[in-house]
């Protein structure tokens, strides 16, 4: 296991390539940085979907040279994405099966430590098969001191993390610790234990192909955020989530699409969008969107859906959706059109009550501006996902076409159909109910019922400005007396 793997297409001698000091200086008594160019490096192919071609490798002081066999198993380096610096973890699979050794994870840690200090994004493309048992159980605390590392990186630092491969053991924990993550489809397990270990504990027919693929995983968890047919289609995917995390608007695109409703009908509040975590669920999408350069997350029951009924599914999306938006520091609109919430407690939507619960208090805690509007339906505890103000909205509408309830006055009427009583009491109460929604209005649920028309100005008025302002009161009460607040926030 641990010793290095011989291939002959991938052995040139490339001491001359990563050898000169450059660039970075590293604070670490036994690792430096080193230069070195994408195009010399052949079983890096696929990063230059990512990455320009000069790059700085973090190797040990001590090596003359430097080897593939060098990297223990995985490479360190900087480099440079659509003009901005990146770290990039790339485990090598034919070293060491990219298991996490002793030295291994000693220098992945100082890695970390210095791209966390330099408040760098990171992309990690995992292919591991865990722990390296070969170093015997004292490895154990090396290689997971990796958790708590990468913990506290991504409560700093944007992680994008991508599956490829074999994904297993320690492999599978870091994948998840990204706050996106993509997975290749071709040949990728992602799971707790590799093939040979479940075969040897639960038979020949344990099904580890067909339960840790990630078509398998994609569909029965949460584990991954998206999948792409290959690695450098993944490569250049992570690059375009980059872009976004820095507020590129060419990240994006047009708006407008006859083929998609859903897009169709965010005409009228943005002019381009990046729909992310695409595929994960049929009844909620989530965009990254564009008003001019001004931009916004964006949650949407699908227009041309009608069984938006909300599951545990739909709630797994909007909570690791609301965290990316949160470390990106948007501003928030949802766009919501479902019947509520299923209740059918069935193996996959058992836990629906907790997680409506748990998601409610993600959202009452979010720290920044977020509106709600009705597009079409918005019935019972599912009406959550649209920011009501009681739980931190700032502002609600409704279209004027919207149907806003606890129930739909069918299942209300059927409800009552026995008790002659109780059907008089509704219907005073559904009298109050009028179709312009003027009691919710007056009731301070709603601050007005919209036009289409309308929801372009109220997005760059109620959400973008006010989060603007915001973002200008955190800055000036941030500054020192004296100091320019309009510098401070020109020179960030």
């Amino acid at each position: 296991m641990n010793a290095p793997v011989k291939n002959e297409a991938y052995a040139p001698e490339f001491s001359s390539v990563i050898s000169v000091p450059f660039g970075h200086t590293s604070t670490h008594p036994d690792f430096e940085y080193r230069k070195a160019q994408l195009s010399e490096l052949p079983f890096l192919a696929e990063l230059t979907n990512l990455l320009d071609d000069d790059i700085e490798v973090f190797v040990a002081r001590d090596s003359a040279g430097f080897r593939r066999t060098d990297a223990d198993g995985a490479f360190m380096m900087l480099g440079r994405s659509g003009g901005h610096e990146v770290a990039v973890i790339w485990h090598d699979f034919r070293i060491a099966g990219g298991s996490y050794g002793k030295r291994l994870s000693e220098r992945m840690k100082a890695f970390l430590e210095q791209c966390d200090a330099a408040g760098l994004p990171l992309v990690a493309k995992i292919s591991s098969v865990g722990v390296r048992f070969m170093e015997g159980r004292t490895v154990f605390d090396n290689a997971f001191s990796l958790v708590p590392a990468l913990l506290t990186y991504r409560e700093h630092n944007l992680v994008i993390t991508v599956a490829h491969g074999q994904t297993v053991g320690l492999g599978a924990l870091a994948f998840r610790l990204g706050h996106y993550r993509i997975a290749v489809e071709e040949k990728t397990f992602v799971s707790l234990t590799g093939p040979q270990v479940c075969e040897l504990t639960f038979g020949k027919d344990s099904g580890f192909e067909e339960m840790a693929c990630t078509a398998t995983e994609f569909e029965k968890s949460d584990t991954i955020s998206e999948t792409i047919p290959e690695l450098d289609g993944a490569m250049a995917r992570a690059k375009v989530i980059l872009a976004a995390s820095y507020g590129d608007p060419e990240a994006g695109v047009p708006v407008a699409c006859d083929d998609d409703q859903t897009r169709e009908f965010m005409r009228g509040v943005c002019d381009r969008v990046l729909e992310i975590y695409p595929g994960r669920d049929d009844r909620l999408r989530v965009f990254i969107a564009w008003c001019g350069d001004r931009q916004f997350g964006i949650f949407a029951n699908p227009v041309e859906n009608v069984q938006n009924m909300v599951r545990v599914r739909t709630l797994d999306l909007f909570e690791d959706a609301l965290a990316l938006f949160e470390h990106l520091g948007l501003p928030l609109l949802s766009l919501v059109d479902t019947p509520g919430a299923d209740p059918r407690a069935d193996d996959e939507n058992r836990r629906i009550i907790t997680r409506l619960v748990e998601v409610g208090g993600k959202i009452i805690n979010y720290p920044h501006a977020r509106i709600g509007i009705v597009a079409g339906r918005a019935y019972g505890g599912a009406s959550i996902l649209g920011f009501p103000k009681v739980f931190g909205g700032l502002r609600s509408y409704a279209l004027n076409t919207a149907r806003v309830g606890i129930m739909h006055a069918g299942i209300i009427g059927a409800l009552l159909n026995g008790s002659p009583r109780l059907q008089k009491q509704w219907a005073q109460v559904s009298k109050s109910q009028r179709v312009d929604m003027q009691d919710m209005i007056d009731a301070g649920a709603l601050d007005a019922v919209i036009s289409p028309e309308e929801m372009r100005g109220i997005v760059e008025r109620e959400l973008l400005d006010a989060h603007d302002a915001a973002v200008r009161d955190d800055w000036e009460a941030a500054v020192p007396a004296g100091a320019s607040a309009a510098l401070v926030l020109q020179q960030h």
